[in-house]
């Protein structure tokens, strides 16, 4: 049990056991924020700080294809430097994950549920929100595109609000680091088209 007592921010990572004990706990817990679905409105809303980044993939059937199995196999993630835990074999809605990643000089640890899956023609993505062991409150969606021209984007879009009392006192620090890990998921996924083309 000693795992279970550390909150998201550590100077050490939690090792493989310690991680399946943490999802098997959040996975009983809520959200912690509201209304659910909250990426399918517009901002403003109050008490939240949005983020919003696109960026095009390429053109054609086959790179949307190619995007949406990145998203699925959580491979954007994993390239943006995060280990991925989840109680499922494959992405869908009520699948609770444990995310780790080092975040300057310590150690980050996110539990999430995705709440949506955006699965009609054209698109593909999920939205996944907070759970008790967050530094944050709130809602993130990934999303593939492919647009009435042919082109194929993915955007990023997240409503957050700081949870832990370390990211309320440094709001401004946190939404920063927002902002670059949101460049980094379309960075990622734009070396994903790359490196499988």
């Amino acid at each position: 049990m000693k795992n279970m007592r550390r909150g998201p921010l550590g100077l050490h990572a939690f090792d493989d056991a310690g991680l399946k004990q943490l999802l098997n706990e959040q996975s009983t817990l809520d959200v912690t924020y509201l209304p659910v679905g909250i990426t399918d409105h517009q901002p403003p809303i109050n008490g939240y700080h949005f983020v919003r980044g696109t960026t095009q993939l390429g053109e054609g059937r086959e790179i949307f294809e190619r995007g949406v199995r990145c998203l699925q196999e959580w491979r954007v993630h994993e390239r943006v430097g995060l280990s991925v835990t989840s109680d499922r074999p494959d992405l869908e809605q009520g699948s609770n994950v444990v995310c780790q990643m080092r975040i300057v000089g310590l150690n980050v640890t996110i539990a999430c549920r995705v709440v949506k899956i955006f699965d009609d023609e054209g698109q593909w993505g999920f939205a996944y929100g907070t759970l008790p062991h967050h530094v944050e409150q709130g809602e993130e969606l990934f999303l593939v595109e492919r647009r009435s021209d042919g082109t194929v984007h993915f955007s990023v879009s997240a409503f957050s609000r700081p949870r832990h009392p370390l990211v309320k006192v440094g709001a401004p620090v946190a939404r920063a680091v927002q902002r670059v890990i949101t460049t980094r998921y379309l960075r990622a996924m734009k070396e994903l088209m790359t490196k499988e083309s």
